[in-house]
C-alpha cells in the first residue's frame, strides 16, 4: 500500500480528481477512469493494493460511510488530521530521541511528518 501511495505521489501530476466518478456512485454504475480517483476510491483502491477488500464493492462505488462500516477496522482517532499528526510527531520525537541508534530513521519520519502536516495546511 505504502509504495503505491508513493507512487501516486511521485506522479501526483499525472493524477486528478475524478467528478464523473461521483455520479456513478449516484447511478449505482462503476465509472473509473485512468490515474482519477474521488477520495474514497482512492482510499478502497489503496487498500485493495493492500489485499482489504470493502465490503466485495469495485473501489470505484465504494462511498466515504462504506469505509466506518468495514469489518476488522477500528476508530482510532476522530478530529482534525492536522492536530492528530502534530501529536504523533510528538510522541516519535520522544520515543526515538530516548536512543541515539534511531537518528536516522528519527530524520526521515520526521521530514514525513513535515510534508503530511504542510500539504493538510495548504
Amino acid at each position: 500500500m505504502n509504495q503505491f501511495v508513493q507512487r501516486i505521489e511521485n506522479q501526483q501530476q499525472n493524477y486528478k480528481y475524478n467528478l464523473i466518478g461521483l455520479f456513478g456512485i449516484l447511478l449505482n454504475r462503476e465509472i473509473t477512469r485512468d490515474n482519477a480517483f474521488f477520495c474514497s476510491e482512492f482510499v478502497a483502491t489503496t487498500l485493495n493494493n493492500g489485499g482489504i477488500s470493502i465490503k466485495s464493492k469495485p473501489a470505484s462505488l465504494v462511498k466515504p460511510n462504506d469505509l466506518t462500516e468495514c469489518d476488522g477496522f477500528r476508530l482510532v482517532y476522530e478530529g482534525q488530521l492536522s492536530t492528530y499528526l502534530s501529536k504523533q510527531r510528538s510522541e516519535t520525537v520522544a520515543a526515538l530521541s530516548k536512543d541515539s541508534r534511531n537518528n536516522s530513521r528519527f530524520a526521515k519520519l520526521n521530514r514525513i511528518y513535515g510534508k503530511l502536516t504542510k500539504s493538510i495546511a495548504s
